[in-house]
This record gives C-alpha cells, sequence and structure tokens, in this order.
C-alpha cells in the first residue's frame, strides 16, 4: 500500500509542472506491484524498463530548471 507523505505548498507548486508524468510514474509502479504479486516475471520487466524511460524523461525535464 502507498503510504502519503505531506507536502509543503512550495513542493506542491514545485510539482504541478510534472504533475502528467509522476501520475505516469505511480501507474508504473501499481503495475510493478501487481506483476510481483502475480508472480509474472515478463511483465515486471516490461514494467520496469517502463519506469525506468519515464524516470529518465523526468529527469530531463527537471534538470533544466535546477
Amino acid at each position: 500500500m502507498r503510504t502519503s507523505v505531506p507536502l509543503t505548498e512550495k513542493q506542491r507548486k514545485a510539482m504541478l509542472p510534472y504533475k502528467p508524468n509522476v501520475g505516469e510514474i505511480y501507474r508504473t509502479l501499481d503495475w510493478l506491484r501487481d506483476s510481483i504479486l502475480n508472480e509474472n516475471r515478463e511483465e515486471f520487466r516490461t514494467a520496469l524498463d517502463d519506469l525506468r524511460h519515464q524516470l529518465d524523461q523526468l529527469e530531463t525535464l527537471v534538470l533544466p530548471n535546477s
């Protein structure tokens, strides 16, 4: 089960432009969890590769703004 971490208003505003990316990452994490629960190694590998790709995309978006 995903835990909730309270964000400050500043953190919330900083994440706003990346909301679609973060949403996709959470969906992929749920897919990974389900793949583990269903013992489906191929789906797990695919979801893990997808997560790596999404994190790379997010990094590309965030780093120029740092």
